[in-house]
């Protein structure tokens, strides 16, 4: 099975998370929904959608469905929750469907920086992604007992979702030129540029389809 985020920005204003929501995070969360629910491999695909939003819309949002008239730096609206049993089981997967959607995501990359000031942008929104993806996976912090084991799991997933951050980054800034261990002069982050090589007219190999830049490779 694959995980998908599919990731809207709001129709005011457009807010830019600090943080690209890269395909790249998606491979720790189908990790942790396997790991929580096995069964969820029978699916040929789960989806998660995560809008983000200025603070605005999210204190519309939090207000029409929490009746809490305030913004805040990040929501959950699980597909996947049913009515609280006896046993207080609250979620349950219905695997009927070839396409699983867990819910969605709502972000405010505004009030994340707001109210987590003390935190590294990267850090905080691997954070929200973490809380909020444990909220769409049926974990709670309603209870004392119950805030501690999510907290413990948010931890492990938040660090898991940063060093698959820091791995993407590093894929893109460090394209190496042949024969050499340094990043080519070529490389630029978020970007792979096309460039030729010394003494020839062919492209590096770390060009990407469809880029005109050029420039020159280190002496080899």
């Amino acid at each position: 099975m694959k995980l998908v985020l599919n990731v809207d920005a709001s129709d005011e204003g457009e807010p830019q998370s600090p943080v690209p929501i890269t395909s790249a995070l998606e491979p720790v969360l189908e990790r942790e929904l396997l790991e929580l629910y096995p069964d969820a491999a029978r699916c040929e695909l789960a989806e998660v959608s995560v809008s983000l939003m200025t603070p605005e819309e999210i204190r519309r949002i939090n207000r029409e469905y929490r009746d809490c008239d305030e913004a805040t730096d990040v929501l959950s609206f699980p597909m996947c929750e049913e009515e609280q049993t006896p046993s207080g089981e609250k979620f349950s997967l219905d695997l009927s469907m070839p396409v699983l959607p867990l819910g969605d995501v709502v972000i405010c990359p505004e009030e994340t920086a707001r109210l987590h000031p003390e935190l590294p942008p990267d850090e905080a929104m691997c954070l929200m992604l973490a809380h909020s993806f444990l909220h769409l996976l049926g974990w709670d912090h309603d209870t004392e007992e119950r805030q501690k084991a999510m907290w413990a799991r948010q931890d492990a997933l938040k660090a898991r979702l940063l060093a698959a951050l820091a791995a993407d980054e590093k894929d893109k800034i460090s394209c190496l030129s042949a024969g050499g261990n340094t990043a080519h002069p070529c490389a630029s982050a978020g970007t792979k540029t096309s460039c030729l090589s010394a003494g020839g007219n062919t492209a590096h190999p770390c060009a990407s389809a469809g880029t005109k830049t050029s420039c020159l490779s280190e002496a080899r």
